[in-house]
Formats: C-alpha cells, sequence, structure tokens
C-alpha cells in the first residue's frame, strides 16, 4: 500500500489509522474468500526496492505490504492455532 509522500508527512497518525483498518479489512475478506494473508511491514524498510519490483512512483511512500494467496494446507504450519485467553482476562468492563 502506498500513499502520497506529502500525505504521510503531514497526517501521519490519520494515514496510519486510515492504512490499519483498510489493512484488516482487506485482510479478513481474503480469508472469508479461502486466501491466506500476512502483513509485511518489513517492506517498509527496503522502499526504493519494492518501488523498483512494483514501478511505484517516487512521489508514493511505501506504507505496508500484504502477502496474499492461496494456503498450501499440506505444509503443517499451515494448520496452527494459537491459544487464546479468555476474553474476561483481556477486556476492562469498569467498575463493578
Amino acid at each position: 500500500m502506498t500513499v502520497a509522500q506529502a500525505l504521510k508527512n503531514r497526517f501521519f497518525l490519520i494515514v496510519n489509522f486510515c492504512y490499519n483498518y483498510f489493512s484488516q479489512s482487506l485482510m479478513l475478506s481474503a480469508i472469508e474468500h479461502g486466501l491466506a494473508t500476512i502483513p509485511a511491514a518489513v517492506f517498509v524498510g527496503y522502499p526504493d526496492l519494492i518501488r523498483r519490483v512494483l514501478a511505484i512512483p517516487e512521489d508514493k511512500a511505501v506504507i505496508i505490504g500484504i502477502g496474499i494467496g492461496y494456503p498450501d494446507l499440506s505444509v503443517k504450519v499451515n494448520h496452527f492455532k494459537s491459544s487464546r485467553k479468555p476474553i474476561s482476562e483481556v477486556v476492562y468492563r469498569g467498575v463493578e
């Protein structure tokens, strides 16, 4: 994902807020359609390479990359499910 360089510097918090929600929605939609996703913020560290490979103009800032594709279900790691704490342990509901 890219954004105009001028917007990145001037409206940093707003741009990050919007792109975070867009990224989440894009990844959830991809999963709903049987695709796997992985956010790749590491792309931000190599903007020149990313621009060259993807033909992104210099006036665009690379914000984040998202890998999207079909998962290889024959690979064990693609079936991994991490454990989660109960919601009552991570959500504060106010004074009781």
